[in-house]
């Protein structure tokens, strides 16, 4: 009896599926850590652990995506944070989630520059090109722009 226990535990945890192959939300990449954290956080905010979803969704959210920028997470890391009752980082999330839309969409522009910060943000209006420069715009700069990613924005073009 005493060696049927363990057998079975071991026969239990090979059987059963990890939390991504259980969870199919959009955010999901070709990462299983990444996945991971982000079908944690979900079935965290599923059952009102918003603090363990921000966790997850932060940590998830610092991983490096081979040749894809990581910003899906931003608008799940803002309701989570909604939903602990923080809404000032919760705004700052949303804010997050807008700006890297918007480069993704290619309605704000990456460009290369020689100094640092090495990336930055443009914005055209009116026939100018204005350059964003702000604490938050060299953030979102740094998350999603890159020679990586070119290819990824010329297939998301909305001119």
């Amino acid at each position: 009896m005493r060696g049927v226990l363990p057998l079975t535990v071991v026969c239990i945890l090979w059987a059963s599926p990890s939390i991504a192959q259980e969870c199919d939300v959009l955010e999901l990449f070709d990462n299983e850590t990444y996945n991971e954290m982000v079908c944690a956080g979900v079935a965290q905010m599923e059952s009102g652990d918003h603090g363990g979803a921000i966790t997850n969704f932060q940590n998830a959210l610092k991983i490096h995506l081979f040749e894809f920028p990581n910003f899906k997470l931003f608008s799940r890391l803002a309701l989570a944070q909604h939903n602990a009752g923080d809404s000032a980082a919760a705004a700052v999330s949303l804010e997050k989630a807008s700006m890297t839309l918007l480069v993704y969409t290619r309605a704000i522009r990456c460009i290369e520059k020689t100094e640092a910060p090495h990336f930055g943000l443009v914005v055209s209006s009116g026939g100018q090109t204005y350059e964003l420069s702000s604490l938050r715009h060299n953030e979102i700069a740094n998350i999603m722009c890159g020679a990586a990613y070119d290819y990824i924005y010329e297939m998301q073009e909305l001119d």
